[in-house]
């Protein structure tokens, strides 16, 4: 398994930086584990990977969408909470 390179987490609480990190870590990642892994193992891996790296994340949060003037809430949710109901 392949390491990636450790930032400064103060340098990049916002910025370019922040960009920089998530594409180097998804294609680190991506090279690690390879293709025809499960969408949520590439998920789970990138947010660990960005909290080390100290940046704040959160996984399926809810996302309302408006499309032809309508707005929908029925965006992603975390699976921790409770969406519906």
């Amino acid at each position: 398994m392949r390491f990636l390179p450790v930032w400064h987490a103060g340098a990049l609480r916002s910025g370019p930086g922040i960009g920089k990190v998530v594409v180097d870590a998804a294609i680190a990642i991506h090279k690690a584990l390879g293709s025809g892994v499960y969408e949520i193992v590439y998920e789970v891996v990138l947010a660990h990977e960005l909290k080390k790296h100290d940046l704040n994340v959160e996984r399926q949060v809810p996302v309302s969408i408006e499309y032809d003037g309508i707005k929908f809430d029925e965006g992603w949710y975390h699976t921790n909470r409770k969406r519906f109901g």
